[in-house]
């Protein structure tokens, strides 16, 4: 039987379930095959579509499935898009259920995301409707290529979308995305339009593209609207391109000047950086809404300037559908103040380099500015020579090594902090190559110390344990959102829950966690917890057990295979006087150590435990009462010597940390407050260096007068960023 959703038209039967092999043949007609089930659920702005026209800022639940009915060569979501398997980390969530959760955390929208909506069509239409029911606004991202009949359905369902046209040519959709043409697209993306549908184009620019091709599209384009937006898509190398080269930023300069031709709003998107996301009016040339790219795909508003649809310095009318939208009443950025850095006033900055591209920027506002020193000359040469090689690969472990013996050489700080997170991540995208990643690691680590003089602190953050079981908690307690918090490896669960669930229902929630009640849990930690950390628990704190794995609302993929273990004890090599016993007391050794004139090596491992530590090591306390410390937490607690539970600085529990606090310090988000209480302001006027693969966590809790880093977005390589002080300007 034929399917008529996509323009595939895929023969469904005897076994075959068409080129995304999301659907199959049922006694009345071709049905999905997978029901209700779900690959990730996030909850961000518009802008992460993206699209930027539409009631900006506007929170908006982003989800998506598995499968593709296109297999592109360049796929940037490949290891959900290319999945076909039921067992792939998911959610189960009916449309109703869907709706419901995007209605609790506050939504405006919900947009179906991250892979292709035709491949779960049923489903995607049933949740617009549902959505469309609850006062919510619905759209997509999308590639375009529905039938007729699809596209007519889609267009009474939905309120904007951004529409994937990645060529003109039927060659490059042949050679590319394997269909036959684009055709199709076209002609979709002309009916949504004139269907009174909110459209955006997307275009990812790969290597052979012809760049006359490219502006026939801003024609193209511009022959329907001039007003339509069009974002210029930055391409990473990944997939089936993952060894080719990326893309020169003046190349999409020179692509965005001759959209100019044609068309008013044209955006260099999927840049970490880029200078190219504000919307100014094609009148006056006024930018009228500013925009921040600090996490890749997708940007965040800085400024926001239009009133009443119109531009305030010549009064033309800009075709942003919809008032400027923001859920958090104290995050309204035409009021937010931009939070210090510090309690001494210094400034923060940072250099960031895409890939031969580099800007200036000032950390606490994101806005581009202008730093010169010596230093910075040889730090700018530096990162332009030894581009970072990309997440999930050895060598980008010896990058880090690598970098650090040119700064030390540059700089001569009197403490190193040394990140290694690679090892970890191949571990858990690899696990058979585990063993050769941890030993380039360790070999690393002794070339480092081996071609100076700095006495190591090597501490492992613990080991990975397989993921054995993922628990979906609002599924097994059948409750709702608002009364669950949920974690990999923690839940802070209401006492309406824990009333409401049957006998049945807690029993099997023991199988799979200890669960604690809120009072035993702080009375188990350390006196003078922070009251804010006991404000985010619940009345309950359910702790998985070990290879258990909690579905919470934001999933990554990788989860799925290993994860970090709630290591008690990990291992803690010095060559220090002093040997750290606990977690807490890491950053104080450290400190006395260099502030009696010691120059200190402190160098982290990422899923590191005594099984894959070869050096002498002793056991560190990695815990409090019934709390485990790890990732994020280790991070913190490992820069300032603050047991995470009495620090003011939370990440967050349970959602993105820059929802709740969204303008101040946007290359690091939440985290802006852990700065003043890093080793830095703690050694005095001692000099400091870190260098790392853990991207923004590496300057932020392990900040120093120099953090160099890897710019990377769930192993999406955009380039490298240097964060530094006003220090090294003199």
């Amino acid at each position: 039987m034929e399917c008529s959703y996509c323009e595939n038209r895929c023969d469904i039967g005897d076994g075959n379930h068409g080129i995304c092999a999301m659907y199959s043949l049922g006694d009345y007609g071709i049905v999905p095959r997978y029901k209700n089930q779900v690959s990730s659920i996030t909850i961000g702005r518009i802008e992460d579509v993206p699209v930027m026209h539409y009631y900006p800022g506007s929170l908006t639940l982003l989800m998506g499935t598995v499968g593709c009915n296109f297999d592109c060569r360049y796929c940037q979501n490949s290891p959900v898009a290319r999945i076909y398997d039921k067992d792939h980390f998911r959610y189960e969530l009916s449309p109703q259920q869907l709706v419901n959760k995007a209605a609790a955390n506050g939504c405006q929208n919900i947009a179906f995301t991250v892979n292709e909506p035709v491949v779960s069509f049923p489903y995607f239409i049933e949740m617009a409707a549902e959505a469309k029911k609850a006062g919510l606004r619905v759209g997509c991202a999308t590639n375009a290529y529905f039938t007729g009949s699809s596209a007519r359905i889609v267009a009474e369902h939905i309120d904007f979308v951004n529409i994937s046209l990645k060529a003109l040519s039927d060659r490059f959709y042949r050679d590319y995305c394997q269909v036959d043409t684009v055709a199709p697209v076209l002609r979709n993306l002309r009916f949504l339009y004139e269907s009174g549908v909110h459209v955006e184009v997307t275009t990812p620019i790969v290597p052979d593209m012809d760049d006359a091709e490219a502006e026939e599209i801003a024609r193209t384009l511009g022959a329907i609207s001039r007003d339509i937006p069009w974002h210029i898509f930055w391409l990473v190398p990944e997939y089936k391109m993952a060894e080719g080269e990326h893309i020169s930023v003046e190349r999409l300069k020179s692509i965005r000047e001759k959209a100019g031709a044609y068309l008013n709003y044209a955006f260099i998107g999927n840049m970490v950086g880029s200078e190219w996301l504000d919307t100014c009016c094609p009148e006056c040339g006024a930018p009228l809404i500013k925009r921040i790219d600090a996490l890749g795909c997708g940007s965040q508003l800085t400024d926001y300037r239009l009133v009443d649809g119109k531009c305030p310095d010549c009064g033309a009318d800009i075709p942003v559908v919809g008032k400027y939208s923001l859920s958090f009443a104290d995050a309204d950025v035409t009021t937010c103040p931009v939070v210090p850095v510090s309690g001494s006033g210094e400034g923060l900055y940072g250099l960031l380099d895409v890939h031969g591209h580099q800007k200036y920027i000032d950390m606490r506002t994101g806005e581009k500015t202008t730093a010169r020193s010596p230093v910075l000359s040889q730090i700018s040469e530096i990162i332009s020579k030894e581009p970072y090689p990309g997440d999930e690969k050895p060598e980008s472990d010896t990058w880090v090594t690598d970098i650090a013996l040119k700064l030390c050489d540059t700089y001569r700080p009197d403490l190193v902090v040394l990140d290694y997170a690679q090892a970890c991540f191949v571990s858990v995208s690899f696990p058979e190559r585990k063993d050769e990643a941890y030993e380039n690691t360790f070999a690393n680590i002794s070339r480092f110390l081996e071609c100076t003089e700095y006495v190591p602190l090597v501490f492992g953050c613990g080991n990975l344990e397989t993921v054995i079981q993922q628990v979906d908690l609002e599924g097994m307690l059948n409750t709702r959102e608002e009364f669950l918090t949920t974690l990999f490896k923690h839940a802070y669960i209401s006492k309406e829950v824990i009333a409401d669930s049957s006998s049945d229902q807690l029993a099997a929630l023991r199988e799979v966690a200890t669960l604690v009640e809120k009072k035993e849990f702080l009375e188990s930690l350390s006196k003078g917890y922070c009251q804010e950390y006991a404000e985010t628990l619940g009345d309950y704190i359910a702790i998985a057990r070990p290879g258990i794995v909690f579905k919470g609302l934001n999933s990554q993929y990788r989860t799925s295979r290993l994860t970090v273990a709630q290591d008690k004890w990990v291992p803690v090599h010095t060559g220090l006087d002093t040997c750290p016993e606990d977690i807490t007391q890491v950053a104080p050794v450290v400190v006395e150590a260099v502030r009696n004139g010691k120059k200190v090596a402190f160098i982290i491992v990422e899923g590191a435990g005594f099984d894959n530590f070869p050096l002498p090591a002793r056991k560190c306390r990695n815990y409090d009462g019934h709390y485990t410390y790890q990732m994020h937490q280790q991070y913190i607690t490992l820069g300032t010597g603050v047991p995470y539970t009495r620090s003011p600085f939370q990440f967050p529990v349970g959602q993105h940390f820059w929802l709740q606090d969204y303008r101040p310090y946007p290359f690091s988000g939440r985290f802006h407050r852990v700065l003043e209480n890093t080793l830095r302001h703690q050694i005095g006027d001692r000099k400091s260096i870190s260098v790392g693969n853990r991207n923004i966590l590496t300057h932020v809790c392990l900040e120093a007068d120099i953090s160099l880093e890897c710019y990377c977005c769930y192993q999406h390589n955009f380039g490298t960023m240097v964060v530094f002080n006003d220090k090294i300007l003199v």
